[in-house]
């Protein structure tokens, strides 16, 4: 269902796209649409927008995320009208940033006590085995916006296998 479009340029800087999200934020609370997210992208711009959201909302809630390492982490979730509003990134343009740098080089991905690596990902799709996790086109000369290539890559076989396969040496059927 769209609630509101407009044609915006790709230079919209965030003060001016902040307004128009909390006039369809604050419109939809109004018809008693229960707004329970807001979804970005992950561009600065927008990142921008979610950050004023929530220190510009008249209350928000703050939750204390307790870390075994002794910081802890704060959450503040803006109100409107008489609910809160999560804030989160899209799951498919996250999966794509992971691994596009995962692949860039320029940033390491830490999995508890293992390192992420290109060269996995790549062992992945060129190592015969009983149904290929990945395709060659995943991790060579790939596209860079390939929704599904980013979900073979994060999917939990894929993650069950290279488990396993650091965890025994041994590659699974």
């Amino acid at each position: 269902m769209i609630v509101a479009a407009e044609a915006i340029p790709n230079d919209l800087p965030a003060s001016k796209l902040y307004p128009k999200s909390l006039v369809v934020i604050t419109g939809l609370k109004s018809h008693g649409v229960n707004v329970v997210s807001y979804a970005c992208d992950g561009t600065q711009v927008e990142r921008t927008v979610q950050d004023s959201l929530v220190s510009e909302a008249i209350r928000s809630i703050s939750y204390k995320v307790p870390d075994p390492e002794g910081t802890d982490y704060t959450i503040s979730l803006p109100i409107f009208g008489d609910s809160p509003v999560v804030m989160i990134q899209d799951s498919k343009h996250a999966l794509k940033t992971m691994r596009n740098n995962l692949f860039s080089g320029a940033r390491a991905l830490v999995l508890g006590n293992h390192l992420a690596m290109y060269s996995y990902a790549r062992d992945l799709a060129f190592t015969e085995i009983d149904g290929h996790l990945l395709y060659h086109c995943d991790v060579e000369k790939m596209d860079r916006q390939d929704d599904n290539a980013a979900t073979r890559l994060f999917s939990a076989e894929t993650l069950d296998f290279i488990r396993c396969r650091l965890e025994t040496g041994v590659v699974p059927k």
